[in-house]
């Protein structure tokens, strides 16, 4: 692996902890293609400067990226316009810069989309490429960072998108961007299984092409990120007899279409980096050339140092020693202090190395203690590159979650105010259904206070009628108890002559017998048939009167009851003296012994007291 790390050199620039996965980076800038058929004016020489022939360094394309997006924008041309700004994602991504990568290619993507929308039949295909290419670069951006899951849904979102348009080119290009996902996750059988795949659909394309199809994009360009992808997979696993064939391929795409730039260095370092793998180190030797060549002359700065570590190890494979620490010298000078601390630690491995085989063993105890040093802030590194690769991942996944909270809140907002309107219809329908309940049971209301007004008032003629039977009732009791009360005083007056007559004349035979008669008659006037009759007609007023008084007070004489009956009538004692022909005073003097018998005292009115029996 370590042998490896070299053919894929600016994928250490700044990730040094992750050397397992280095081979892979580079496949990941997928989809930047240009067209051999742009017209010959001033565009086309952007167009080469921008294109992998240039031999410019990276910040010289990146400062003509926007020079050309401005010309392009001056002349109309809009597809060109967002090309170059494509183009600028990808030396973004070259020169580092990821975060900037992402961030440009996310603001290109709907303007895009809006111009392909517009697009006519006949170039819809060229933008719907130039699409796929901004969308991709956002996939191999996520893929940079970690983000593994994303990436795929991205570059399967992309396919499934454009699969009814059956255009080889976007179908590869994704396809290769999954194999580049598994391949991360060491799903190395998956990740060969999916790149097999790009390699058919790329096939497929140069097929159409030959077949007199139009030309859309690089399709050499396509096969070229294709079999170095296969060469790094095989190369991983140590199969380099597998890996051979396609890292050959993607070399001879290089020299064909004329790379200058990176593409042609890493080609270059990977031909090489196998034949070292191969043991076949003079084989190795002319790419390591090679690629330093193209590097000093395009002023790569960056990779320049990882084919200078990668072709020291060959030489002192070969056993050139004095060519080893030359070459070890000048690219650790132009690494020390830059933070590549894996590459730094190559070189002056392979330096104390050179020493100790030299008979230099305390130059080469200088170097193995720099080493250590450099070691120890290697793992320093590592270490905060972990913490700042975790918090990475911890803020992308709470901004998934909070996105999927924010979906779940969505739906259930939704949900509400689905069921907010069904509770407002059912709301509806239950007033609906009291109005008319109400109004139903305010007609039923209505007709029971019209029976009930008709009830009241017949109720209250009734009530009138039986006053009225009532008042003649104690009118004629009334009558009825003057008319006793005449005929008790009569007897007691005829008793009492009687008695006087009987005392002052003697009576003697007939007379005797004569006078009996008479008192047996007067007797006869109010006898106790009368009193019952009385009592008859008065209980037919005031029912059940006597019976409470007799239970209540049953050592009353029949004088006493009689006085209770008129007292009850509510006669005043005058009355009550008129009636029986007794004296007011005799009167006062039976009520008082009344008021004792009953237990009253002489704040309690007697009439109210017996009627509340």
């Amino acid at each position: 692996m370590r042998k490896f790390i070299g053919a894929i050199p600016f994928s250490l620039k700044s990730r040094g902890s992750r050397p397992n996965l280095c081979p892979f980076l580079f496949p990941l800038i997928l989809f930047i293609f240009k067209s051999n058929t742009y017209a010959e004016d001033s565009l086309a020489l952007f167009d080469r400067s921008l294109s992998f022939q240039s031999r410019t360094s990276i910040a010289e394309q990146l400062a003509t990226s926007y020079k050309a997006e401005d010309y392009a924008k001056r002349k109309g041309n809009v597809y060109k316009y967002y090309s170059y700004g494509v183009s600028r994602c990808y030396l973004y991504f070259l020169s580092d810069e990821i975060d900037s990568c992402k961030r440009y290619a996310l603001h290109l993507r709907p303007l895009i989309e809006t111009e392909l929308e517009k697009a006519p039949a006949d170039s819809s295909a060229e933008w719907k490429i130039l699409l796929a290419d901004c969308i991709t670069q956002i996939g191999a951006s996520l893929i940079y960072n970690g983000q593994l899951d994303t990436a795929f849904n991205l570059y399967k979102s992309v396919l499934d998108k454009f699969e009814p348009d059956d255009i080889p080119h976007i179908e590869a290009r994704c396809l290769n961007g999954i194999g580049v996902v598994f391949a991360y996750r060491h799903l190395f059988d998956m990740a060969e299984n999916y790149f097999e795949k790009a390699l058919e659909s790329c096939m497929e394309g140069v097929k159409r092409e030959r077949e007199g199809g139009k030309r859309i994009g690089n399709i050499e360009r396509t096969e070229f990120l294709i079999t170095t992808n296969l060469g790094a997979l095989y190369f991983t696993q140590s199969r380099f007899d597998q890996a051979l064939p396609f890292c050959t391929r993607a070399y001879q795409i290089a020299r064909q279409s004329d790379y200058q730039g990176q593409d042609r260095i890493s080609s270059s370092m990977a031909m090489g980096s196998l034949y070292m793998g191969m043991d076949m180190h003079k084989a190795a030797e002319p790419y390591l050339t090679e690629a330093i060549e193209v590097a000093e002359r395009g002023h790569y700065s960056q990779i320049l140092p990882y084919a200078e570590a990668t072709h020291v190890r060959n030489l002192l494979a070969l056993g050139r020693y004095e060519q080893a620490y030359a070459a070890a010298r000048k690219a650790l000078e132009s690494v020390r202090g830059k933070k590549r601390y894996s590459l730094e630690a190559d070189l002056l491995e392979s330096l104390s190395y050179i020493y100790e085989n030299t008979g230099r063993p305390e130059e080469a105890l200088r170097c193995m203690r720099q080493l250590s040093k450099v070691r120890d802030s290697s793992l320093s590194l590592e270490s905060q590159q972990e913490l700042l690769d975790l918090e990475y991942k911890y803020n992308a996944l709470k901004q998934e979650k909070e996105a999927q909270e924010k979906t779940k809140d969505l739906a259930l907002a939704k949900t509400k105010a689905q069921n907010r309107t069904l509770w407002i219809l059912v709301l509806v329908a239950c007033l609906a259904f009291l109005v008319v309940l109400l109004l139903l049971l305010a007609k039923h209301v209505s007709k029971l206070n019209r029976n009930n007004t008709l009830i009241k008032e017949e109720s209250r003629k009734h009530i009138l009628h039986a006053e009225q039977a009532l008042e003649d009732k104690n009118k004629e009791l009334a009558t009825d108890a003057l008319r006793f009360l005449r005929l008790n005083n009569l007897q007691a007056s005829i008793l009492d002559a009687l008695k006087k007559l009987k005392s002052e004349f003697p009576m003697k035979g007939r007379q005797t017998l004569a006078i009996r008669e008479i008192e047996t008659l007067a007797r006869q006037i109010a006898s106790e048939k009368e009193w019952r009759d009385f009592q008859f007609y008065f209980e037919q007023v005031d029912k059940q009167f006597l019976k409470k008084l007799s239970e209540r007070f049953p050592d009353l004489t029949p004088s006493e009851k009689h006085l209770c009956v008129l007292f009850n009538l509510s006669l005043s004692n005058k009355d009550v003296a008129n009636l029986t022909g007794k004296s007011l005073q005799s009167i006062g003097m039976a009520k008082f012994r009344l008021r004792s018998k009953l237990g009253i005292d002489g704040n309690t009115d007697l009439a109210e007291f017996l009627s509340s029996l």
